[in-house]
């Protein structure tokens, strides 16, 4: 629900299988405290909110098990603590490019198999 975005002091947010179907709400995106999203498992369709990459405290972004689609915002290299990003198991579809800002970010695990992505290998093997 969008009311989650007005929780602003909240730093931990567990939703995980609970079979919500509905957008992730761009309003979570208010959550400036927030360092852990952990939506996964659930049936969230559409896309990733880019709202989402400009949290300042956010560390660790669980989306995989969903139905999302679209493409990995590119914002998402660009969050300043980010370090697990995982989207595995849904319906994205992006090209991740060498010089990509995500395969130059701090992110230490990025998660996104089972999906129509096309990786690119010096991202991934962080070559």
């Amino acid at each position: 629900p969008t009311q989650v975005g007005n929780l602003t002091n909240l730093d931990n947010l567990v939703f995980q299988n609970n079979d919500f179907s509905s957008l992730i709400p761009s309003e979570l995106g208010n959550l400036r405290n927030i360092d852990n999203i952990d939506l996964g498992d659930n049936e969230f369709k559409g896309p990733i909110p880019s709202e989402l990459a400009s949290l300042p405290q956010l560390k660790c972004l669980l989306l995989a098990g969903n139905r999302l689609t679209s493409t990995i915002p590119e914002e998402f290299g660009m969050a300043p603590k980010l370090t697990d990003l995982e989207v595995n198991n849904n319906l994205l579809s992006s090209t991740i490019k060498s010089d990509s800002d995500i395969c130059s970010s701090e992110i230490d695990r990025f998660v996104v198999d089972f999906n129509i992505v096309c990786e690119c290998r010096s991202c991934i093997l962080g070559e």
